[in-house]
């Protein structure tokens, strides 16, 4: 685990991880995850851009488009 990982599951729980890594696969974006969760928008994005698999799960959800 690099530091960057250490820092920040001491500061975020696992289940507000999950939390983010599901609403965005349900297509929300980062503004509507912190809103939602309480969090700052820069805590959401840099959870995002730290786990690869979500960078690209962004999907309409009006059109369930990419």
């Amino acid at each position: 685990m690099t530091n960057i990982e250490c820092e920040e599951n001491s500061m975020m729980s696992k289940h507000t991880q999950k939390e983010i890594e599901r609403m965005r696969m349900d297509g929300y974006g980062p503004t509507r995850i912190a809103h939602e969760l309480d969090l700052s928008i820069n805590t959401v994005k840099s959870h995002i851009r730290r786990h690869l698999s979500l960078k690209n799960a962004v999907y309409c959800l009006q059109c369930g488009r990419a």
